[in-house]
């Protein structure tokens, strides 16, 4: 259901309906307990619908489900209306409200099955909406007219400590085939500012635009804010927060995040790879969406599992806050691999969270975003490394593994070499207590003796959750970027149907930057992959098509340089797999040519508006 949500989103609503129980005794199911399936809520039988609403948040946080619900009375009046219509019936109604077929799509081919029972399949389904989409009726119009909203939690231009000077691109590209218009928010982070007025943009089809020091250029402010992005089209906005020095820039990358990304009514965030020490300081932010007050909760957690500290804080309307060192707040003991939870205490509101670890001596930060889905099973953390690089630098890899469960849970990682033939070229068996954080410096080396590049595979008994970062570890300090733990079950993975887009690509200058693409197969399948790369007015830069045997990664170093030379700014790639099965991770390393500092960004999957000018599904 998640899948087909994610695939038609922007072309159908898919809503869940929850009517009753079907086994609310766990350990009466017609094929055993459901304890086996991992589920972690007691069963039962709902007493209200208000109950049955709280048993669908928990679900959605429990499976990172992001479809919404109509929940069913407690006289079940839904079910019993539609019971005569067949068994886990899925209903299409037309955009005329005449119903275009009913069908119990919970049945499903032989082969996927569980205690005898088939489980869900949708192949029904795609086969009619691939036709209908083809030649829709008159009144279709899809859903590209839905508002598109969209959150930057964090953006600067402001004087910070240690003289440096913090600064924000925003990036926001159309990838459509028509006219979006976009307006930008600004969110101050003081209570007793005044927010400026909104700024609005007209965006042609194919085009992007770069909108350098956003808050001085655009907005003429002074501070920290955050950024609301509001369009009347899917359009695709990231930033790149840095330390502006006369020896090149230190930054860090944070994507615009969807509404449906946010945390509140029982969604809770995790942050990962915290750290207070002569080395490293922690700064955490949080900004309310909601047009009332709020109270979030900030719990910090050490490696250990044991409590650091909570903090409550309470948010004006539409206001953000950022914490300064907040571990400090608790201890002066040096505080390494910790994690916060950040819950919302007021119903009905939502928040983004964020943290950034910031390296004491380079002032390179780190941008962390919440993990929302604490159930992840097979993940793939790409940009390993241990390596010697360009001009005497060596690049290493720290990471980050977290149980939040109540249980122990046990790991597997493979380490896959890039460039290498698919095979995992060395494995290791891991176990975590409950609610510990493991945190291991120099991955690679630690944990296999090795060095070069690489891709780990990780493989959790149950729920686990994982965070990196790859540094050039220098005398002076540390600068590098994130490397993120990516659920490969989820909605993060490019697959047929869906496009991965890359924002603020270059190969300029001395002074500017270069760009890295790195692609990973993450199943047992060849795969092709394409990659279009377009310059800011939407004209083709170039095209690079490759093909990936079955879990192999590769990095194309300059890729800019392969496709048109030098000098371009602002280029935005498209990734698209063009097999007919199959899942890849894409994403993009771009370094700053005088500090040589990175950060990286992964191309997220939205429809391919190409795939549905074809008429394909």
């Amino acid at each position: 259901m998640e899948e087909r949500f994610q695939r038609y989103r922007d072309r159908v609503q898919l809503v869940y309906m929850y009517v009753r129980e079907a086994h609310p005794n766990p350990d009466r199911a017609p094929c055993g307990s459901t304890q086996s399936l991992g589920w972690t809520h007691p069963s039962g039988i709902t007493l209200s619908k208000a109950e049955r609403a709280q048993r669908a948040r928990w679900l959605s946080k429990d499976r990172d489900l992001s479809f919404p619900w109509i929940i069913d009375d407690v006289d079940n009046t839904w079910f019993s209306e539609y019971w005569p219509y067949g068994f886990y019936v899925g209903w299409l109604i037309d955009c005329d409200g005449k119903v275009l077929l009913h069908e119990p799509w919970g049945w499903a081919t032989p082969g996927t099955q569980w205690c005898g029972l088939p489980l869900a399949n949708f192949d029904s389904l795609d086969a009619f909406l691939s036709n209908y989409l083809a030649n829709p009726p008159p009144c279709y119009r899809g859903r590209e007219d839905v508002p598109q909203v969209s959150v930057v939690a964090a953006a600067a231009h402001t004087k910070g400590a240690g003289g440096s000077r913090w600064v924000t691109d925003l990036s926001i590209a159309n990838p459509g085939e028509v006219e979006a218009e976009v307006t930008v928010h600004v969110q101050r982070w003081r209570s007793d500012s005044v927010n400026p007025e909104p700024r609005t943009w007209e965006l042609m089809a194919g085009y992007s635009i770069e909108l350098n020091d956003v808050l001085a250029s655009e907005f003429a402010i002074d501070g920290n804010a955050t950024l609301r992005i509001e369009s009347d089209r899917p359009v695709v906005t990231v930033s790149r927060t840095y330390n502006d020095t006369p020896s090149g820039t230190f930054g860090q990358f944070a994507r615009a995040l969807p509404l449906g990304h946010a945390i509140g009514d029982e969604i809770v965030g995790h942050l990962l790879m915290l750290e207070d020490s002569p080395r490293f300081r922690t700064n955490i932010g949080v900004a309310n969406l909601s047009d009332h007050a709020i109270s979030v909760e900030i719990e910090l957690i050490a490696a250990d599992g044991t409590d650091i500290g909570t903090e409550i804080l309470n948010l004006p309307s539409l206001r953000s806050v950022q914490r300064f060192r907040m571990i400090r707040d608790f201890t002066t003991s040096a505080v390494e691999g910790a994690r916060a939870t950040v819950r919302v205490l007021t119903p009905d509101s939502r928040v983004m969270a964020y943290a950034t670890v910031i390296d004491n001596q380079t002032g390179d930060p780190t941008y962390i975003e919440p993990i929302l889905n604490t159930y992840q099973a097979d993940m793939n953390m790409p940009g390993a490394a241990n390596l010697q690089g360009a001009n005497s630098s060596h690049w290493v890899t720290d990471m980050v593994l977290s149980n939040l469960e109540d249980v122990e849970v046990t790991a597997t990682i493979e380490r896959f070499e890039r460039d290498g033939d698919g095979t995992p070229a060395d494995t290791v068996d891991l176990s975590l207590e409950p609610g510990q954080s493991l945190l291991i410096r120099d991955a690679l080396t630690t944990l296999f003796a090795s060095n070069g590049a690489a891709t780990l595979a990780i493989h959790a008994s149950r729920g686990l959750v994982a965070v990196g970062r790859t540094y050039n570890d220098t005398p002076s300090g540390t600068f590098g970027q994130l490397a993120p733990g990516l659920d490969i079950s989820a909605d993060r993975i490019l697959r047929p149907g869906t496009v991965g887009h890359l924002l603020q690509l270059e190969e300029s200058g001395a002074t500017g930057r270069r760009t890295n693409l790195g692609l990973v197969n993450t199943e047992n399948t060849p795969v092709a992959v394409e990659l279009r790369f377009y310059g800011e007015d939407g004209h083709l830069v170039g095209i690079i098509e490759k093909q990936l045997a079955p879990f192999v990664s590769i990095q194309l170093n300059r890729v800019l340089r392969s496709v048109n030379g030098s000098g371009l700014r602002n280029v935005r790639a498209e990734v698209r797999v063009e097999s007919s099965t199959g899942g890849v991770i894409a994403f993009a390393t771009s370094v700053d040519n005088r500090s040589g500092d990175p950060v990286m960004q992964i191309a997220w999957p939205m429809e391919d508006r190409q795939a549905k000018t074809s008429g394909a599904p």
